[in-house]
């Protein structure tokens, strides 16, 4: 009897594992028409938690965080699917609406799973495996110049300001590593928070930091700073005179590095930041033609390069994109959205060590969301905030319980 609980419990762990490694290598089933494999086991998922016996007291166990993630991502699809209507049809609607979807499925299951204590252990445990890995490939590439995955866009591997070369590891571009390394870092503290494992913890800070510096990344290395100084100042076992030591020490990096940071001609292939402010001004041009309700899911680069004769190019702008694509919907959905995860994660920081984590993720995330291309269409940055929700929902939980017991 206990072996074939220990299989299950083992199995258990497998599928976690699987349903991590294909967020982050979306592998494809040719014979299903290429359909990624992590669609599929997110469904799979979402069907056994549904008609399980032993979920189905805890699906009402939905908290402010998961309310809001599952509300306003099935809201998204809604939109998404009414906006067929008015949109400029460019065949990729259908595509980023299941998207859409998967956000709050990925946010259910994993939450599911995060309910008991060992088994959101082993997601965080696994996720910290595979992107070691991939920082480790990423290492490679700096120092060998050997790509994984040549997308053939120049400017992506020119050599970094260390000399060495610019790693994408499996990615489509450097910007998507070095905000899968940043999300990496903040798994790794939510993994070892609790534990005294200091070895593995600075082995991974050290991967995943020098995949980001290799990038030359400015929007993910600020991000990183203001990271670490929200969360050493928030941390309460730490002195006030320590704190004041930390800022001060963050003020003169960034104070080093500010010229690098806001130099607008640091790509060598000649793209400048004044060209994000022109794709900026591009995407809100092309909004405007539909009055503001949105040009439809994944549409706004490829409705760009139709009304401006120009490049196809990504608003490298999380909450821009979503404005462009759904609208004032959309623009008011994500906002909620992100503010009430906001919120939660501010609630709880001085009680919960998980929840300061988060509040500093938050915080310096902006700084990802406003240079980062099309993470909405990114399976990895779904699990990252599937894992994101689900420790939210968990701390609500339990003040939910104690504030019942009391």
């Amino acid at each position: 009897m206990t072996s074939t609980k220990s299989l299950k419990i083992n199995l258990s762990y497998v599928w976690i594992a699987f349903l991590i490694l294909f967020s982050i290598i979306p592998y494809k089933i040719h014979f299903l028409k290429d359909i990624p494999l992590y669609r599929i086991l997110y469904i799979l998922t979402f069907i056994f938690i549904l008609i399980s016996k032993k979920h189905k007291n805890e699906n009402n166990c939905l908290n402010n965080s998961l309310k809001a993630t599952i509300f306003f991502w099935i809201l998204l699809a809604i939109w998404g699917v009414i906006s067929f209507v008015w949109i400029t049809k460019t065949g990729h609607e259908l595509n980023y609406i299941s998207y859409d979807l998967i956000w709050a499925i990925v946010s259910l299951c994993i939450s599911k799973y995060m309910k008991i204590e060992t088994k959101k252990n082993k997601i965080l445990f696994y996720y910290c495996i595979i992107a070691l890995i991939l920082a480790l490939m990423g290492l490679y590439t700096g120092i060998t110049g050997h790509y994984f995955n040549d997308t053939h866009v120049s400017y992506h591997y020119n050599l970094n300001s260390f000399g060495l070369y610019k790693p994408n590891t499996i990615f489509y571009n450097i910007n998507d590593n070095a905000v899968f390394m940043f999300s990496s870092i903040i798994v790794l503290f939510l993994y070892t928070e609790k534990k005294k494992n200091h070895l593995f913890k600075f082995i991974g800070i050290i991967l995943f930091t020098s995949n980001i510096i290799l990038v030359d990344s400015r929007g993910i290395e600020l991000a990183l700073i203001i990271f670490w100084t929200i969360y050493f100042i928030s941390m309460r076992s730490i002195s006030f005179n320590k704190k004041m030591k930390i800022f001060v020490f963050a003020f003169i990096l960034i104070l080093m590095f500010g010229n690098k940071i806001m130099d607008l001609g640091i790509f060598k292939s000649g793209v400048s930041d004044n060209a994000r402010i022109s794709i900026i001004n591009m995407s809100l041009k092309s909004l405007k033609k539909s009055n503001y309700l949105g040009v439809g899911p994944g549409n706004i680069s490829t409705v760009n390069s139709m009304f401006n004769n120009a490049e196809t190019y990504d608003t490298h702008n999380f909450f821009l994109e979503i404005f462009c694509d759904y609208g004032i919907i959309g623009a008011i959905s994500i906002t909620a959205w992100y503010v009430i995860l906001l919120k939660t994660a501010y609630i709880y920081r001085k009680s919960e060590k998980d929840a300061a984590i988060i509040f500093a993720l938050l915080i310096s995330m902006l700084c990802a969301f406003i240079v980062s291309s099309s993470v909405i269409g990114k399976s990895w940055i779904v699990c990252f905030f599937g894992i994101i929700v689900s420790i939210l929902n968990n701390i609500e939980e339990k003040y939910k319980k104690m504030k019942g017991q009391k």
